[in-house]
C-alpha cells in the first residue's frame, strides 16, 4: 500500500539570496524523493521564515494537519528546514517517531530511530545550531565594530532628516535637506514657538505640519498619512541631530528586549550630520520633563477602569474625560479611537457616563464575589484552564527527559568503544563524537530547567483551590468602605475585561469578564443613559 507523506520547506530570504534553497528547488526535490521512493503526497506546506523559532505559519498548519490526519512521513529538504534549533529538531523528531512519523530527508533518506541513526541526527542538528548562532554572533560582532570604528550601524529606516547612500558595508546616512528643514522647524516650535504665539505642544505641531502638507516619517505613512504627536516626539528626543548618536541602547535577555544603562552604550560621533545646536537639543529635553512634571501633578484623579475597559466595536481603549452638560461638569468614559487623525468609531453612541459604569460594575463584583457557589465553579473552571496550558509543557519536558536519557546512554555507548580501540585517529572521532552529545545534553537540560519554571508557574497543586479562597477571604474584607486603590487592587487580581457597546434596540451594554468566574456577564443600560 502506498505511504502517505507531506512535504515541508522553508527559506529565509538570506538563505536564498546565499545558497539558492528556493522553495521551488526544495519543492522540486521532495517531491522527486516521494516519487522514487513510493509516497503519495498528501499536502505541501512551506515557509519564508527564520529556523531558529517554530513560531511559522507553514509550520503550524504542517502540526495541526499531522494531529488531525493519518500521515506516514514527513519529507523535507534537509534536517535544517525544520528547525535550527537543536532543542526544538530532537523534540519534533522524538514526537514523530512516537506518533509513528517517519521522518526523511532529500539529502541522506529516513531517519534511523537506532544508535546510528540518533547520533548522526543529533550531530546534524548541532551544525545547525551551531550555524545560527554564528549567524547571530557575525552580525552582533559586525554591528559592534562599526559602531567602535565611528561609523553608524545601518539598521532599519534612517531617521527623518537623512536618506541612506551605498549599499552594505559602505552603506552611510546623508542629510536630506527638505527633511533636514523640517527636523530645524520642529526643534524652533516646539521650544521658542511659532508666529508668536509662544512653544508649541506635540500635537499642535503634528496638526501644523499636516496643514503645511509635510509628508510623515516613512515609518508612520505605512498606518496613517498623518503626522502623530508621538513622531514628532521620537524626532525631538534622537541625540543624532546634535551630531552624536548611540549604538546597543537594548539587549536580550531571557528573549525579552531590555535597555541596557547609558554608560554601556557606545558613542558615535558625526558631526556631518548636524542639524540643531546642543544647545537646542538640551531645551527641547528639559521642556519634554517639565511637560512629563506637569501632566503628573495635573492628573486629578485616578480612574476605577484604567486598564480595563475598551470598546467593544473597534477595540480601542475608553478613557476618562471631563465635560460640561446643562451647565455640570460630568465624568464619562470615552472611546479613544476617534483621538487619532484619520480614523472614526463605528459605534454610534461612543461616550458612556462614568459614574454609571464604576457603580455597576463594582456592585458586579462584589456580589461576585460574596456567591460561594459563583466561586467555587469559578476556581473549577481556573483548575481545567489551567490543566489545559499545562498538557503540552508537559508533554515537552517528558520529551526532553526521554532525549536526555538517550544521550546518556550514546555516551555510555561510546565510552565503551573507546576503551575497544587503541589508535588514535580513531579515539578522537569518538572523542569528538561523545562532546558534541555532551554539547547536546547540556542544552536539553537548559530546556528542561526552563520548563520545570515555567511549569512551577501554572500552579494546580492540590492546595491550589484552598489558596485561592483564602486571597479570596482578604478581597472580601476589603469591599466594605474600599478605597479606589482597594477596588483597583482587586479588579487586577480579578484580571477583569469589559468591552462597551451600544445596541439601538437595547441601548449601552457592558460585555464583562474575569477569572472568576470564566463566563461573561452583561449589564445593560437603558437608551436614556448618557
Amino acid at each position: 500500500m502506498t505511504k502517505k507523506s507531506v512535504i515541508y520547506t522553508r527559506v529565509s530570504t538570506d538563505e536564498q539570496a546565499e545558497k539558492g534553497y528556493s522553495l521551488i528547488h526544495q519543492t522540486n526535490e521532495c517531491r522527486r524523493y516521494a516519487a522514487l521512493n513510493g509516497f503519495s503526497i498528501a499536502q505541501e506546506f512551506y515557509d519564508d521564515y527564520s529556523g531558529s523559532t517554530l513560531e511559522r505559519p507553514g509550520f503550524s498548519r504542517l502540526t495541526e494537519f499531522l494531529t488531525q490526519n493519518e500521515v506516514d512521513a514527513v519529507i523535507v529538504y534537509t534536517a535544517d528546514r525544520l528547525s535550527r534549533n537543536i532543542i526544538d529538531f530532537l523534540v519534533l523528531r522524538d514526537q514523530w517517531e512516537k506518533a509513528r512519523i517517519e521522518l526523511h530527508y532529500v539529502d541522506r533518506g529516513r531517519s534511523q530511530n537506532n544508535f546510528e541513526g540518533l547520533l548522526t541526527d543529533g550531530i546534524f542538528a548541532l551544525l545547525a545550531h551551531g550555524e545560527r548562532l554564528k549567524i547571530i554572533e557575525r552580525t552582533s560582532n559586525g554591528r559592534h565594530n562599526k559602531a567602535k570604528s565611528n561609523r553608524v550601524v545601518m539598521s532599519g529606516i534612517p531617521p527623518y532628516g537623512y536618506k541612506r547612500r551605498g549599499k552594505r558595508e559602505e552603506a552611510e546616512y546623508v542629510i536630506d535637506q527638505f527633511q533636514a528643514d523640517i527636523v530645524k522647524k520642529i526643534f524652533e516650535w516646539y521650544v521658542i514657538g511659532y508666529d508668536q504665539a509662544g512653544p508649541l505642544t506635540l500635537r499642535a505641531i503634528s496638526y501644523l505640519l499636516d496643514k503645511m502638507g509635510v509628508k510623515p516619517p516613512d515609518y508612520r505613512t505605512r498606518m496613517a498619512p498623518f503626522w502623530h504627536p508621538n513622531s514628532v516626539s521620537v524626532i525631538l528626543k534622537n541625540s543624532i541631530y546634535t551630531g552624536i548618536t548611540y549604538y546597543g541602547k537594548m539587549k536580550t535577555e531571557n528573549g525579552k528586549r531590555i535597555p541596557r544603562p547609558k554608560e554601556e552604550w557606545t558613542a558615535i560621533n558625526v558631526p556631518h550630520l548636524a542639524l540643531i545646536s546642543t544647545d537646542t537639543f538640551e531645551a527641547a529635553q528639559k521642556r519634554a520633563l517639565r511637560n512629563k512634571e506637569i501632566a503628573s501633578r495635573n492628573k486629578k484623579r485616578g480612574y476605577l477602569m484604567s486598564g480595563h475597559f475598551r470598546c467593544a466595536i473597534c477595540g480601542s481603549v475608553m478613557y476618562g474625560h471631563s465635560k460640561i452638560r446643562r451647565n455640570r461638569l460630568d465624568d464619562y468614559y470615552r472611546c479613544s479611537r476617534n483621538a487619532h487623525k484619520g480614523k472614526e468609531c463605528p459605534n454610534p453612541k461612543k461616550h458612556i457616563s462614568m459614574r454609571r459604569v464604576d457603580a455597576a460594575v463594582w456592585s458586579w463584583v462584589t456580589s461576585l464575589l460574596e456567591d460561594e457557589s459563583n466561586l467555587e465553579e469559578g476556581i473549577r473552571q481556573m483548575i481545567e484552564k489551567r490543566a489545559t496550558e499545562l498538557g503540552p509543557k508537559q508533554e515537552r519536558l517528558n520529551t526532553i527527559e526521554d532525549l536526555l536519557l538517550a544521550a546518556t546512554t550514546r555516551i555510555e555507548r561510546l565510552v565503551d568503544e573507546l576503551s575497544e580501540y587503541e589508535g588514535n585517529a580513531v579515539r578522537d572521532v569518538i572523542r569528538e563524537k561523545i562532546r558534541e552529545i555532551e554539547n547536546e545534553r547540556k542544552l536539553l537540560s537548559d530546556e528542561g530547567q526552563r520548563l520545570m519554571r515555567e511549569l512551577e508557574q501554572i500552579d494546580i497543586s492540590p492546595d491550589f483551590e484552598e489558596r485561592i479562597k483564602r486571597t479570596t477571604e482578604v478581597i472580601r474584607a476589603k469591599l466594605s468602605g474600599a478605597t479606589l486603590q482597594d477596588k483597583q487592587m482587586i479588579l487586577e487580581i480579578l484580571d477583569l475585561q469589559v468591552r462597551y457597546h451600544y445596541d439601538p434596540a437595547r441601548g449601552k451594554v457592558l460585555n464583562i469578564s474575569c477569572a472568576i468566574p470564566l463566563v461573561e456577564s452583561q449589564i445593560v443600560f437603558s437608551t436614556s443613559v448618557r
